[in-house]
């Protein structure tokens, strides 16, 4: 059988991410590995009727978007950043529609498998080579992938008005620049334009991801140090960096954000919450370990007495709270804990900023109290999203008439 010289190309394109020294044949199957994957990821997305999914959060991002198609301006609620709200905004002037969000989030997260084996692909030819990375990394990366194209909690979130939806997209994307603009930045072949690009977009992700989900800040932070560490110590990468392009990237995408926040500025009417959501969110999802560390020594924060009643109180929420519908992951609700719950009634006296304060306070204190339920906390988080929970829309017949 011939093979059309048409296909050949097409199939050396789509293995062209590989390394050099792996066979064509080992790439070509890899491919059509990742092909399968994700066409199953198309299947199991698409097979579900695209209605979007409600929750507690989901008013606080869809009415600043609604507010402009009643003249009142993006108007900001429940201290929700803008940046997911203009995304809504968007596909809801586009598609006319509630459902096309759906629709339009799905596509997102199939374009993220994409761009997450592209990453892995282009990590793969940042090391030694070897035959560890010449078949068994592409292999692992086979799994990575169908671990998350096919993860049922992902599939939700996509169908969800919430940021978790489309984040993938853009960190995925966040780190195919940063990978590009490392290989390029040592790259004797001179594509300055190209580098310069890339370092700027990764910079502009990473504050997109950061707007979309403020709880990581840490990671959005490190992720783009490789265009920091271009232009403050250019002989640490390999091939000898170019501090001009490096320079010129941070340059153009730290305008790009101050552009952004600006406008936000300017656009988005601020609310009450726009400054106590984080913390508030921070204690809430925390206020298990917070509630054993307080009743273990309550006396260093604030008044000895307040804190007393309040540490009572939280343990009794904290106690209803395990008892909700929402407490799978976390062992309790922190949605009832943060809109249905009287946490804060202890608090009545003490003034906004003093309230913020106090959280963000107590939740250090549970780092430092209790560091180990800290990652406990986040291991389980990370095996929920691994080996989700089995009682999903993809196991189960629901009926949506």
């Amino acid at each position: 059988m011939v093979i059309p010289q048409s296909v050949k190309s097409v199939a050396r394109w789509a293995c062209s991410p590989f390394p050099e020294q792996v066979s064509f044949r080992f790439s070509l199957v890899a491919t059509f590995g990742a092909t399968i994957i994700m066409a199953y990821g198309w299947i199991l997305r698409f097979s579900l009727p695209h209605y979007s999914l409600w929750n507690l959060d989901t008013w606080g991002y869809l009415h600043p978007a609604l507010s402009i198609f009643n003249g009142q301006g993006f108007e900001q609620t429940n201290g929700r950043s803008g940046f997911y709200p203009s995304i809504l905004l968007s596909i809801l002037s586009i598609g006319n529609s509630v459902e096309g969000i759906a629709t339009a989030q799905q596509v997102l997260g199939f374009l993220s498998g994409v761009l997450l084996w592209c990453v892995w692909l282009q990590w793969c030819r940042l090391l030694p080579a070897s035959r560890l990375r010449d078949i068994i990394v592409p292999l692992l990366g086979l799994l990575v992938l169908a671990i998350y194209d096919w993860n049922p909690t992902m599939i939700v979130f996509e169908l969800s008005l919430r940021p978790e939806g489309v984040l993938p997209f853009f960190g995925f994307a966040q780190l195919n620049c940063v990978i590009l603009f490392c290989v390029l930045i040592q790259s004797r072949v001179r594509r300055r334009g190209l580098a310069v690009v890339c370092g700027s977009l990764s910079i502009i992700l990473a504050y997109c991801c950061f707007q979309l989900k403020p709880s990581w800040a840490f990671a959005t932070v490190f992720t783009s140090l490789p265009v920091v560490v271009a232009f403050l110590f250019p002989w640490w990468m390999p091939g000898g960096g170019r501090r001009v392009d490096a320079l010129m990237a941070m340059v153009i995408g730290f305008l790009a954000i101050t552009g952004m926040s600006v406008a936000y500025k300017v656009w988005m009417r601020p609310d009450f919450a726009s400054v106590s959501f984080l913390p508030t969110t921070l204690f809430c999802v925390h206020a298990d370990l917070i509630s054993d560390q307080l009743l273990r020594n309550s006396s260093q924060a604030f008044n000895e007495e307040v804190m007393k009643v309040f540490a009572e109180n939280l343990k009794n929420e904290v106690a209803v709270a395990r008892t909700q519908r929402g407490a799978r992951s976390l062992g309790f609700d922190p949605d009832y804990l943060q809109y249905q719950s009287s946490i804060a009634m202890p608090l009545t006296g003490m003034n906004r900023e003093a309230i913020i304060g106090l959280y963000y306070r107590m939740y250090l204190d549970a780092w430092l109290g209790n560091p180990t339920g800290m990652f406990i906390k986040i291991w389980r988080q990370m095996t929920f999203f691994v080996f989700p929970d089995p009682k999903t829309f993809l196991t189960r017949q629901v009926d949506f008439s």
